[in-house]
């Protein structure tokens, strides 16, 4: 589900419009009643870097006696409201739209309990009956008699069945599916669950118009509950020959229509979990479906994938999937981002141990960080206008090692981690603790600064050092081994080659000269000469590696102010910048020396960690 469903339900079935009333904070919308303005829902949504998704949720005024009532999961306490009548509600794809409705409904009546009153009998006077203008209802007799109506569009409007809108779709959509128009139309239309019976002449032939260049690769505007339509005749197999082509004219559609900001940014959660239903509905294979689908989703279950089941994954898998989900928090300098053969075996080795060792009352790092593999009822197409059926071929379509659809009896069910990552400060605790223990190990990059709360992540950093120095000296003695016994070898193979080509004197003679040689030798050794281990050897400190920080004179600025105990809000304000967002830019630039914040924002003020005073000094140079 998402929050332009419960928009949409809410204008067409109680004139409720949604109302972005803060310029500032987009994603925040309010539902309110028509005739009071009072409040019924506030609809909220923010992007997750991290996650990379839309995260949506809103505050119903439905009663707090709801969550006494309700069983399901997402309905929780508000988020943002207070008061005895609001409960929250997550918002995502295991949100039941009906139930939701439901919530609305109720709180629509409990804010107008008399639009529910039922008369039975009003006889009105002559005075109290007002006559309004009204449009005739469209039926067939008059297109039948306007010339500018084409053939196909009188003919399509011919093949209806009362009670059955979606079948007369289906059969509206098979019937025109070749049809092609040129009379474009750019108007406003909103209309959930629009189908061809919902447009007029005019609408009808803007739409076909567009679908007409859209089938030619040109994308043009168009009303969104227009544009649904063309998805709906995609999922219904209107247009095309085969369900991979489908899938293909649906990524088409995204890159065309939504990647180039034509379309409303809304319409892709819908899409791309259209796709992928889609998909397993019809056994698409999965080669097909990854080149067309959200190539973020799939690299997210391959990071997942490598976690869960490292045995089977390589040390490269494992290090970058732990990098996917640290993210920008490790910086880039980093030993988990350098791409050689320790420092990835370092990481791969590191993940296995963690969970080989990790157990925290029976639940392991994995389970810990990201949750169980569990396998949940599944309702695929359900928000969609599809008229097949939804069991599909009943194929049994896993995905990876984290993602499936299972077909049991009729009813598919998802494999699915839910929350991908429950728990992102326990993850990043283990790699920064690491990433510290392995730079003093490798004498890579700056070093940094151990915190109490992670020392729970030191002894398998430093179990799988010393795994790696074991190693190292396994192979060393290997190496030494091979290297004797070669030379062995060579000497007999040199010595049987002498024997064969010297004669007896030339033996004798030869064991003269050697015996000669080497008095020889042993006469030109001063008798002061120092053994070896006496002699001098180089010592060469160890030096830091050179800063990357690379500061702005604004930002030099500020913190050289911070340094030296004044306040550098008056530079602040006079360069118009928020004391938040410069903190934020501050820390960024220097995560890669430091490995942690350096300065902190209430969003009024800023203020420096005072630990990091001494590397700040060191790295400015006072």
């Amino acid at each position: 589900m998402e929050l332009s469903d419960l928009a949409a339900y809410a204008e067409e079935h109680f004139n409720i419009r949604e109302q972005h009333k803060w310029a500032a904070f987009p994603g925040f919308s309010v539902l309110a009643m028509p005739e009071s303005g009072r409040w019924v829902a506030l609809l909220m949504s923010r992007w997750d870097a991290d996650l990379g998704e839309m995260i949506q949720c809103c505050d119903i005024k439905c009663g707090r006696e709801v969550l006494r009532e309700a069983h399901e999961a997402y309905i929780v306490p508000p988020f943002r409201m207070t008061g005895p009548n609001w409960v929250g509600v997550s918002i995502g794809s295991r949100t039941r739209p009906e139930v939701v409705f439901k919530l609305l409904e109720r709180a629509v009546h409990l804010e107008n309990p008399g639009a529910y009153t039922m008369v039975l009998e009003n006889k009105a006077t002559d005075e109290d009956i007002v006559y309004a203008d009204e449009a005739l209802p469209f039926n067939g007799q008059f297109l039948d008699t306007d010339p500018m109506v084409p053939e196909a569009i009188r003919k399509m409007r011919t093949i209806s069945k009362p009670g059955d809108r979606w079948g007369t779709f289906y059969r509206q959509a098979r019937f025109m599916q070749d049809y092609e128009d040129n009379e474009l139309w750019s108007g406003n239309f909103f209309h959930y669950y629009a189908t061809y019976a919902d447009l007029n002449v005019r609408q009808l032939r803007g739409y076909f118009a567009w679908r007409t260049n859209v089938r030619k690769g040109r994308f043009l505007p168009i009303a969104t509950s227009l544009a649904y339509i063309y998805l709906y005749e995609l999922i219904n197999g209107v247009g095309v020959t085969s369900a991979e082509e489908a899938i293909k004219k649906l990524r088409a559609f995204e890159v065309g229509f939504l990647d180039t900001g034509i379309g409303d940014e809304r319409m892709r959660g819908n899409l791309r979990r259209w796709m992928l239903d889609y998909a397993f509905l019809n056994a698409v294979p999965l080669e097909v479906l990854k080149a067309n689908s959200d190539p973020a989703m799939f690299e997210k279950d391959e990071a997942l994938a490598a976690l869960a089941r490292p045995d089977e994954a390589s040390d490269e898998a494992i290090a970058n999937a732990l990098a996917f989900f640290v993210g920008k928090r490790l910086g880039a300098a980093g030993t988990l981002t350098q791409a050689n053969d320790k420092n990835v075996r370092l990481w791969g080795n590191l993940w296995r141990t963690v969970v080989k060792s990790y157990d925290l009352k029976g639940k392991s790092f994995f389970k810990e960080c990201f949750g169980s593999l569990q396998k949940i009822p599944y309702w695929p197409l359900y928000n969609a206008l599809f008229v097949g059926s939804r069991v599909g071929q009943g194929k049994d379509y896993p995905i990876n090692a984290v993602r499936g659809f299972y077909c049991e009896r009729g009813t598919w069910r998802e494999l699915t981690l839910g929350n991908n990552l429950q728990n992102r400060e326990k993850l990043f605790a283990l790699v920064h603790e690491a990433e510290r223990v392995f730079r003093d190990y490798l004498k890579q990059g700056r070093r940094l600064k151990a915190k109490p709360q992670e020392a729970w992540a030191t002894p398998y950093a430093e179990e799988v050092i010393q795994e790696e120095r074991r190693l190292e000296r396994e192979a060393a003695r290997s190496a030494l081994e091979i290297n004797r016994a070669g030379l062995d070898k060579i000497r007999l193979e040199a010595g049987a080659t002498r024997d064969k080509l010297l004669t007896e004197e030339e033996m004798a003679e030869s064991v003269t000269n050697e015996s000669s040689s080497a008095v020889a030798l042993k006469s030109e050794i001063p008798s002061e000469a120092k053994p070896l281990s006496a002699l001098p050897r180089e010592v060469r400190a160890p030096s830091e590696a050179q800063s990357s920080v690379r500061l702005e004179p604004f930002e030099r600025q500020v913190l050289l102010e911070l340094l030296s105990g004044r306040s550098p809000l008056a530079s602040i304000k006079a360069a118009k910048r928020m004391p938040s967002v410069v903190a934020d830019a501050l820390n960024e630039v220097f995560f890669d020396e430091i490995g942690d914040n350096i300065v902190e924002s209430d969003g009024e003020s800023i203020s420096l960690i005072e630990d990091y005073r001494e590397d700040l000094q060191e790295i400015l140079g006072i």
